[in-house]
């Protein structure tokens, strides 16, 4: 078990142990929590600090620092950068900066670099990094708006973030979503990036910025409230499953508007309406989602304008400071940066609207169904992306009637239940419209935060403290789902029915408190409501009432959803690939990213594999493969010269509605089929680790070898993140000796074929060293791969024609000068044998 396993359970422990401290916080009678308050703070400092712990790793960080270096280069540079790059040339500039830099010192960018892509941001497409930096025009759509002296100081940046990081950007950063920061955001944070140099120091200062204010927030939380409530609610933000991967910690002002929402609900509590306006109107300005939150004080201060015909003194004071202060920032934002940033800011948002990602939760994403839309992002022909919006539009048309009438009856219940409430728990009591009406990045669902902060505050009730039970043990069930299903929308689909079952739950609880029932009931039942006036029955019969009706609401969106037939493209390649004689037994189904969506697959009864280019790697066991590509994104010429692409293609089909989608069938011949995959005829090999002289056998264990007592010394096969992309492999950790891998009985061929990668994280590492793989047949060298500490693919072809037809056991061995954090992946292949 790693740092980052233990970390998942420690925080899942500290949720369910809030859980029940915050249900004797609830439940204890006066005299019995007053006798123990010492103790019960102690013990709620410790789950706090015990959930910050776990929240940093225990120092254990993904990049071997706290910097986040992938999210603190897109918010560094798309801020300081802003009246340059705007929202959609961050990635273009980035990678002519360093095709120039290159170029100056006299060098030719890798080849394995040129044929990369990254994402065009104004489509969210993906295009070739050289058809970017050799292209004029797209070289003057950069340059262009720099003036020489500012693109010298972008160049010098760029370069000067390569010594903070170690590792050239354009590896992994480039292909995400861009800089999404508001104008509003960048009024405070590109003074503080102009200031701050690209130095190690200067960037770990600019992470420290969100750790201080959401501490800062904390201490007002403590004085608005009590520590015990500060505490377990810190336990709880610091805990939640949405925190659990540092996404972007260690990033810059990632969290300010989190901060600015906790400080305005303390400043709500204590009465400093006017603080409270500034905080909660920077907090929607930076982050819109928190807008949301408005809706039920805005409820209380109409219900008491019509109930006394005069606003509220403190609302007043609110809301005029609210306006200000939206009007301040707006206009300086408009000052600082002009009218065209603020439309391609909106431009930018609907582009990320349009996509559908797997990393969003909410009710938009819980009701809808993975089979039924299209990843709009990896289209990467205009005919195509058109079909495919047109596609989500209908799929969103029908899900939100389902959505919307879900916010009517939430937003009537946060109406009830806002009238006679605090102002401050009117705030968190909004909550449910951030989720029922956006599909929020997991980070940004860290604001469920603030109903743990209503739910921990409130008093000695029963149904309050079943409230936050339920809400907690829901968080913390939160890793059982993590850990039983890898990730993606089916994950984030359970964990959103949890959260929307808590919140029903909480709000039937909360209706049934604040509607007289037992009154109607005695009026309209008679003697029959006596017997409920000592129970909380009629309290079960509204929680009841409420959990059917949204349990209705999620059925009927799902049969609704589930009846939608796939993209008319989608459907025809499946015909086209039937038509084909497809057999699934011996053929392979490769779908490349521009149609990676195409979830019609398993009705084909197909084993589908997902490449980014079909040289990637070998296609056994099979004799022949089915491409599905859209548009010019597949070039079959291309791949012609490749060695696992060989044999005669034959176009089955092409255009299609408007929407170019193309299949193509590779029959391999026998020089390209492969006879013996490493990763396959895993169980049959044996592996050792020689070390001075010695050698010590790893102990089998299930389908991995045990090579050592540290649990990161495995061999085995994986899936993992390598070269900008998932592929499967076989992890093989070196260690301080040599690791042996012997493959008995292997019948040689033509060539023998070998790929490498370090994990993408594990490259950027400091101090990594280079990992060396050599083969042999028997005693005989056949060759050497050396993988550099790059996240890249190496790829290498060994030639065996001298072996061919000779059985004789391959031997892998793997070594490296600093075995440390070289998380090391290797795939191969004996083809070509007759």
């Amino acid at each position: 078990m790693n740092v980052h396993e233990v970390s998942l359970y420690i925080k899942a422990a500290v949720l369910v142990l809030a859980g029940l401290a915050g249900g004797f916080k609830l439940l204890a009678p006066e005299a019995l929590y007053a006798r123990w308050r010492r103790p019960f703070v102690a013990l709620s400092a410790f789950l706090a600090v015990l959930a910050i712990a776990a929240f940093f790793r225990f120092g254990d960080f993904i990049y071997g620092s706290m910097l986040h270096y992938h999210d603190i280069s897109h918010y560094y540079f798309g801020v300081k950068y802003a009246p340059e790059l705007g929202y959609f040339n961050l990635y273009r500039c980035i990678v002519i900066a360093e095709a120039e830099g290159v170029a100056e010192a006299g060098g030719k960018m890798p080849r394995i670099m040129r044929d990369r892509e990254i994402r065009d941001l104004e489509t969210y497409q993906m295009k070739r990094l050289e058809d970017i930096v050799s292209d004029p025009d797209e070289v003057e759509r950069c340059k262009g708006r720099f003036a020489p002296e500012r693109w010298a100081e972008f160049r010098a940046d760029i370069e000067a973030f390569y010594e903070v990081q170690h590792a050239g950007i354009y590896y992994d950063r480039c292909n995400d979503m861009g800089y999404n920061g508001s104008p509003v955001w960048g009024v405070l944070a590109r003074p503080l990036a102009e200031l701050t140099p690209v130095t190690p120091l200067g960037m770990r200062l600019l992470a420290l910025l969100d750790i201080v204010l959401i501490l800062a927030a904390f201490v007002l939380l403590w004085r608005a409230f009590d520590a015990e409530t500060a505490l377990l609610t810190a336990a709880f933000y610091y805990a939640v499953f949405f925190n659990h991967q540092l996404f972007i910690i260690g990033s810059f002002l990632r969290f300010d508007w989190m901060a600015a929402l906790i400080a305005g609900l303390a400043w709500l509590k204590r009465g400093r309406q006017a603080r409270a306006g500034v905080a909660l109107a920077y907090a929607g300005l930076v982050r819109l989602f928190p807008f949301a939150l408005l809706f039920g004080l805005l409820v209380k201060a109409a219900h008491g304008w019509i109930s006394t015909k005069r606003l509220d003194r403190g609302h007043m004071r609110f809301f005029i400071a609210y306006g200000a202060t939206v009007v301040v920032l707006a206009s300086l934002s408009l000052a600082m940066f002009g009218v065209d940033y603020w439309r391609e800011y909106a431009a930018k948002l609907d582009v990320h609207r349009q996509v559908v990602s797997s990393t969003r939760l909410g009710l938009p994403y819980l009701t809808m169904h993975i089979g039924r839309t299209f990843t709009v992002d990896s289209a990467a022909d205009a005919d195509l992306r058109v079909e495919a919006l047109r596609h989500n539009r209908r799929v969103e048309g029908r899900r939100n009637a389902v959505a919307w009438g879900a916010m009517a009856l939430f937003a009537l219940a946060i109406a009830v239940v806002s009238r006679r409430r605090a102002d401050w728990e009117t705030v968190a009591l909004s909550y449910p419209l951030v989720f029922l009406s956006m599909g929020l990045t997991v980070y940004y669902c860290v604001v469920v935060s603030v109903m743990a902060l209503f739910f921990l505050a409130q008093p000695r009730r029963w149904t309050h403290a079943l409230m936050w039970l339920t809400f907690a043990w829901a968080m913390a069930a939160s890793y059982d789902v993590y850990l039983v299903i890898a990730g993606g929308q089916e994950q984030n689909r359970v964990i959103g029915i949890l959260i929307l079952g808590a919140l029903t739950l909480a709000y039937a609880l909360l209706i049934a408190e604040d509607v007289p029932l037992r009154i109607w009931m005695r009026e309209k039942a008679g003697r029959l409501a006596d017997g409920f006036r000592r129970t909380p029955l009629a309290v079960s019969l509204g929680a009841v009432f409420l959990t059917a009706i949204c349990a209705a609401v999620v059925y009927g969106a799902w049969v609704a959803l589930t009846s939608l037939e796939p993209p008319a493209w989608q459907r025809e390649a499946m015909k086209i690939v039937r038509r084909g004689e497809y057999d699934p037994a011996r053929d392979a189904l490769i779908v490349t990213p521009s149609a990676a969506q195409a979830e019609w697959i398993p009705e084909t009864g197909a084993p589908a594999r997902f490449m980014d280019h079909l040289s990637d790697e070998p296609f056994y066991p099979y004799a022949r493969a089915f491409v599905v590509w859209s548009g010019t994104a597949f070039d079959p010429d291309r791949y012609a010269a490749r060695p696992h692409s060989l044999g005669p293609k034959a176009a089955l089909s092409t255009e299609y509605n408007g929407s170019a989608v193309s299949v193509v069938r590779l029959d391999f011949t026998p020089s390209s089929a492969s006879r013996f995959n490493l990763r396959a005829k895993l169980p049959k090999a044996r592996a050792w680790v020689e070390e001075n002289g010695e050698r010590r056998d790893c102990r089998p264990d299930g389908d991995r070898f045990i090579c050592g007592d540290a649990e990161w010394n495995w061999v085995g096969p994986a899936m993992a993140a390598l070269g900008g992309g998932e592929r499967e492999a076989i992890g093989a950790h070196p260690t301080n000796g040599t690791l042996v891998l012997s493959f008995p009985d292997v019948v040689f061929g033509d060539q023998l074929f070998l790929g490498a990668g370090l994990s993408d994280f594990a490259a950027e590492l400091k101090g990594g060293a280079p990992v060396t793989l050599e083969a042999a047949a028997g005693d005989e060298i056949i060759g050497t791969l050396t993988q550099p500490n790059a996240a890249v693919w190496t790829r290498q072809a060994f030639d065996t024609s001298s072996l061919a037809g000779q059985t004789r056991p391959l031997i892998i061995r793997i070594r490296a000068a600093n075995p440390a954090r070289r998380h090391f992946y290797f795939a191969g292949d004996v083809v070509g044998a007759q």
